[in-house]
């Protein structure tokens, strides 16, 4: 965020979410006040109105060490916002590369703010990758979708134990 805030000065973050750990929460506002971007970051905390959050944000940034599969990443392409996530677990499973959003590599908050400030900086480049991520959902991630490929994984049992008798 301060490497962002650098660059591109009108930016806000919104850090939603809780952690167990309450030293956590404190470590970071700390943080946040050391590098002198308190004026910048919002921390908003637990919220059960997602839908009202990604339609307030120009961008989800997902920077997870770990992620074994980023809801919150399809979760904001559905809601046509670009992404940048980090590059393990699940993530590149859902972001493509430069079309509905950027991958990082984890623990390296350089490239993280160079994505951010890629897509922060490139209005039109946002509005594409973030209705390439409708589309991404649409196509890959619908509820049609699931329980087809559902239904598809029960037929294949049961005609596989049919073989077996």
């Amino acid at each position: 965020a301060s490497e962002v805030v650098r660059v591109l000065p009108e930016t806000r973050f919104v850090l939603v979410g809780e952690s167990p750990d309450k030293n956590y929460f404190q470590y970071l506002k700390k943080l946040v006040q050391d590098l002198g971007i308190s004026q910048k970051i919002i921390f908003a905390g637990f919220q059960d109105n997602m839908p009202g959050v990604y339609a307030a944000l120009d961008l989800l940034v997902l920077a997870s060490w770990e992620e074994p599969f980023a809801r919150t990443v399809y979760e904001a392409m559905a809601m046509e916002k670009p992404v940048v996530g980090t590059n393990t677990g699940g993530t590149p499973e859902i972001i493509e590369q430069g079309v509905n959003g950027l991958l990082v590599p984890p623990k390296n908050p350089k490239a993280l703010a160079e994505a951010i400030i890629e897509i922060l900086s490139d209005g039109e480049k946002a509005q594409k990758m973030g209705k390439a991520g409708r589309r991404t959902v649409q196509e890959r991630f619908s509820i049609e979708k699931h329980t087809a490929e559902v239904e598809s994984i029960y037929k294949a049992l049961l005609e596989n134990r049919k073989k077996c008798k």
